[in-house]
């Protein structure tokens, strides 16, 4: 009988663990993770202080909340380069888009055209959507320059 009562007790307990560890998760809809980035061409990412960087943590981000980063690409070749972009749409849990400094969207399909040398600011933004799934994410950036 002692041992009955104890079993239950073990099961009425683990139960109501396994009911907290559920519940965390569903209340919990913070996301974390980095933004990486990659490049076609002879481009090179870098933060404001000229160190190159291949990506960009964006930390901890409750729902609906935003992260904004701005980066530097540069045509590092030895002629000029259109530049386009595009990022990967895949992750329902997070949106992410880049900007120029201004704010106005970059136009990732219109290409850019870089000098050698030249830079141009981009702004990296991440939001978490309001029913996201609590995880880490790692959108990727793509940045291509071509010469013609």
């Amino acid at each position: 009988m002692k041992a009955s009562k104890a079993i239950l007790v073990i099961l009425i307990l683990a139960s109501i663990l396994a009911g907290f560890t559920v519940a965390q998760q569903i209340i919990s809809k913070t996301i974390s993770g980095s933004v990486t980035i990659r490049a076609i061409g002879n481009l090179g990412f870098y933060d404001g202080s000229s160190n190159p960087i291949t990506s960009l943590n964006f930390g901890t981000l409750d729902p609906e909340q935003s992260w904004v980063k701005t980066m530097y690409v540069k045509n590092d070749g030895n002629t000029p380069l259109y530049l386009t972009a595009q990022r990967n749409d895949s992750l329902t849990s997070i949106n992410s888009a880049f900007q120029h400094l201004d704010g106005t969207d970059f136009q990732a399909s219109t290409p850019k055209l870089l000098d050698i040398d030249e830079s141009i600011g981009v702004k990296i933004v991440v939001w978490s959507v309001a029913d996201a799934v609590a995880g880490s994410y790692s959108p990727v950036f793509l940045f291509t320059g071509t010469d013609s």
